[in-house]
């Protein structure tokens, strides 16, 4: 899709997003990136079918350069069924095995025999490969920010079996003020758990819940003085631990070498609207979408207009991407005057 000249942000529509909230989270982490949630009854098959509608439509298209994502999940907590299906539909999709995983963050708690056999069922059934835990801190740390007693335990006994079982462990290990007291021991304790898993640092996301969590973010001495150890953790892809301060000083840079925006257009199923769209042509929920994302954008201020405006030179806490750093100049550009726009369609919602 081409980039449209007439907003103050040059944009390239590359995808469509299809998803679904079915699945409530069996608690609510305080860092949570999606906020307060709404969830849907809407059958797996119609998702499905809807998704395999729009996958047939961008193969029979010349842009094949346009991608088809889904997701049906808050959390994974659903059958066994339905995650074969969704891994299934990965497949029409065009992703790779990569894709057949589950966070285990969501989930309701079970003593460990029963989760043994959540797990086993899944990986006999489904074809599950890989499963994905988040570790804000250790024991009590941890438990206090994911908003359940023995959840840091819960998750250790499950990524212990998991391993048990094969599959393959990815770690998120979340580096913020309050968790870096506790991170070698974090890592003393999951070196425990057998074979080697995929760790990388990331920080708290400066979205939904965690737009709230501002003192809870590193310094940029924090950063630089990171422990050993620590420090030889991959940070998460594409991220640049940056201060605000030095986001500024980099500015220059990035809007000179500025390319258009690759956005990704999302359409949420639920049970008001699944009745039309199951009527409509993919073109036309497709156009509308970026007719309204167009109109979006047209809107939004520009990265230079944020910056001159709400940013704060002297800013040391630390933020993973400029992208960050624009949702929150803008949090502070609504908050000084009347703005109306349908920020949930642009990268800033």
């Amino acid at each position: 899709m081409p980039e449209d000249e007439n907003v103050t942000r040059l944009i390239d529509i590359r995808s469509l997003r299809i998803f679904a909230q079915t699945t409530p989270c069996a608690h609510s982490c305080r860092y949570c990136l999606v906020g307060p949630k709404k969830t849907s009854n809407v059958a797996f098959s119609r998702f499905a079918h809807l998704v395999e509608r729009f996958v047939d439509w961008r193969n029979g298209s010349t842009d094949h350069q346009f991608s088809i994502l889904a997701g049906f999940e808050d959390s994974y907590e659903f059958s066994v069924e339905i995650l074969k299906g969704l891994f299934e539909l990965y497949g029409r999709i065009g992703w790779d095995d990569e894709c057949k995983g589950i966070k285990l963050g969501g989930l309701k708690w079970r003593p460990k025999a029963g989760m043994r056999r959540w797990l086993e069922a899944r990986r006999d059934h489904a074809d599950l490969r890989i499963v994905h835990a988040s570790l804000a801190g250790c024991g009590s740390v941890h438990d206090r920010w994911n908003g359940r007693n023995g959840d840091f335990d819960f998750l250790f006994q499950t990524m212990t079996t998991a391993a048990e079982l094969g599959l393959r462990i990815h770690q998120r290990i979340f580096v913020v003020k309050s968790t870096l007291p506790v991170l070698c021991e974090l890592l003393d304790k999951l070196d425990e758990i057998p074979g080697k898993a995929l760790r990388y640092l990331s920080t708290f996301v400066y979205r939904g819940l965690a737009t709230r969590l501002e003192e809870e973010r590193i310094t940029e001495v924090m950063r630089d003085h990171l422990p050993t150890r620590i420090a030889a953790i991959s940070q998460r892809a594409g991220d640049r631990w940056l201060s605000e301060r030095e986001w500024i000083e980099d500015f220059a840079d990035e809007v000179e070498n500025e390319c258009p925006q690759k956005i990704e257009i999302e359409l949420e199923i639920n049970e008001e609207n699944i009745d039309r769209l199951e009527n409509m042509h993919c073109e036309e929920i497709v156009a509308d979408l970026i007719n309204r994302t167009q109109n979006a954008y047209a809107m939004l201020p520009s990265r230079l207009e944020l910056r001159t405006n709400c940013a704060d030179s002297s800013n040391r806490r630390i933020y993973a991407s400029l992208e960050e750093l624009e949702r929150k100049w803008l949090d502070h550009y609504r908050n000084e005057g009347t703005f109306q726009i349908e920020r949930i369609l642009t990268h800033l919602k």
